[in-house]
């Protein structure tokens, strides 16, 4: 009877120190803002990947998903349970949270036909105005650790080249796609667009919708469409452990390597500034999971490396140091994007203010395709510079030999130029599904020495004179009439010559000294 007695005092006393710790967790003053990245804004623009880049869409109806913030840090919720989107950034929150925040209103999006069992193809089953894409999480910021071996041509590094330029990070340098030639299947030869470095990556597919759950809908609204106004939390399996891996990965053997967590992501439309802001909170270790229980006393269970019961970052991680520290085929040359976690603590990746990021992300067409992918790209970031095809944030002499060179090289060459005249000093592009090409800049499907990008080049003739400064001045002054009236040009792209995604003062001398010198 004592023992009952005393049995039942000590699982009170636990209850109440676990809400305290709940209470504490969600109350502690915010010790750290998230890292939060500004993009450019009004810079979406569509990219086709369809075999014949002609496949109808039209952005007046659908609204090409623009990327204006993100934010990553660690989280602490109000409850996990019951409000986990509730809460305040912290350090020592127990979470990872990710913000996307959009322009407009934008939708989940619906099915488009990847689930083999059910292969259904609606992307507006959910407005008009569905997101799809990718945002990649470098957890170790190491970019020869992780990657995708299958589809890497539907990546960041796969397409940025579609948005005029290569990415000036230096730890992206030789890694993204110049052109289809980049999808070798080969590890080991550069541009290494298999080798992205993630560890997780964020994924806009709704094959898997297991819950939908209306937080606020809009009054008199449709409640099957995500409308202006409403908050929506979706259950799937968004967030991924990257697909490099899943060969090497045995610690959960009926996993099968792969690490694809059911979670919620909540998607909320504020009608005040019109943005669309996607969430994304995501424990980092299963004993902060264990808070949300109805019986918080439970012990957190092991990180077993299974994502079907409890499951956290550093379950995943802690999975990729077992697997790789004991290795089942070393020789394989795919090995090399796990080898390295043989050495690395998991527990010291905890930090999403230090993650790196990439994102690519769009829409998708209405009718499905008959060749090539279900997606069109709108916006990416890290943004390359366009016309800058070394990486280096440079529109120079080094960039128009690049394109003169890939002219000379692939003018009239099979698999290249399709225009069947050689030696003309122009390529239509050989596309396929999935293609594309740094240098076809106005995305018109032919490289010529038109898709030169001259640095302060404003009325797009291809030189830089006087005749631009009135151009350069509209920019800065009127950037919407300037994109009204130059063939939609973000005036960025054009003025920027400090390479700071910015078009300001700090760019006029750079015009000045650019106009006036050699």
């Amino acid at each position: 009877m004592r023992d009952r007695h005393w049995k039942s005092v000590g699982r009170t006393i636990c209850v109440f120190v676990a809400l305290y710790v709940i209470v504490a967790v969600g109350t502690m003053p915010a010790m750290a803002q998230p890292h939060v990245i500004n993009d450019l804004s009004n810079d979406a623009i569509l990219r086709r990947t369809d075999a014949g880049n002609n496949d109808p869409f039209d952005p007046q109806v659908q609204r090409l998903p623009d990327i204006i913030e993100m934010r990553l840090g660690g989280f602490a919720p109000v409850n996990p349970a019951t409000a986990i989107f509730q809460g305040m950034w912290s350090p020592t929150g127990g979470f990872m949270r990710f913000d996307l925040v959009l322009d407009g209103l934008i939708n989940p999006p619906g099915p488009v036909g990847y689930d083999d069992l059910n292969p259904i193809y609606n992307p507006l089953l959910y407005g008009p105005s569905p997101i799809y894409g990718f945002v990649e999480f470098d957890i170790d910021a190491d970019e020869n650790t992780g990657g995708e071996l299958d589809y890497p041509y539907g990546r960041y590094l796969g397409n940025v080249a579609r948005f005029g330029g290569l990415p000036h990070e230096p730890y992206m340098a030789n890694r993204a796609a110049e052109d289809y030639t980049a999808f070798d299947d080969d590890i080991n030869t550069a541009p290494f667009v298999d080798r992205s470095g993630e560890e997780f990556h964020l994924t806009f597919l709704a094959e898997d919708v297991s819950a939908i759950y209306v937080r606020t809908e809009k009054p008199g609204g449709n409640p099957s469409v995500f409308e202006s106004g409403e908050v929506w939390d979706v259950d799937a399996e968004w967030f991924h452990r990257a697909h490099g891996w899943e060969p090497f990965l045995f610690q959960c053997w009926k996993a099968n390597g792969r690490y694809k967590p059911d979670v919620s992501l909540r998607f909320a439309h504020d009608t005040t500034t019109n943005t669309t802001t996607i969430s994304l909170v995501y424990p980092l270790t299963n004993g902060a999971m264990t808070l949300g229980r109805l019986f918080p006393c439970n012990r957190a269970e092991p990180n077993d490396g299974c994502p079907d019961n409890e499951n956290s970052i550093l379950e995943a991680l802690t999975d990729l140091q077992f697997s790789a520290a004991n290795p089942v085929a070393p020789w394989d040359p795919n090995f090399q994007l796990l080898s390295d976690w043989a050495t690395k603590v998991p527990a010291n990746y905890l930090t999403p203010e230090s993650w790196r990021m990439s994102a690519l992300v769009g829409s998708a067409y209405a009718m499905e395709p008959l060749v090539g992918s279900h997606y069109v790209w709108t916006d990416v970031w890290p943004n390359p510079r366009y016309g800058d095809f070394n990486g280096d944030c440079q529109l120079d002499a080094a960039d128009t030999a690049l394109l003169n060179a890939y002219i000379e090289t692939h003018d009239g060459q099979y698999e290249f130029d399709d225009d069947g005249v050689p030696n003309n000093n122009s390529i239509l592009l050989h596309y396929y599904a999935g293609g594309c090409c740094v240098y076809d800049t106005d995305y018109n499907g032919t490289v010529s020495m038109l898709d030169l990008i001259v640095g302060g080049d404003m009325n797009l003739n291809h030189v830089l004179d006087i005749a631009d400064l009135a151009d350069f001045v509209e920019a800065m002054l009127d950037p919407v009439l300037y994109s009204n009236t130059h063939l939609g040009q973000n005036p960025v792209w054009r003025g920027d010559l400090n390479c700071d995604d910015r078009l300001d003062g700090l760019d006029i001398q750079l015009f000045v000294r650019n106009l006036t010198g050699p």
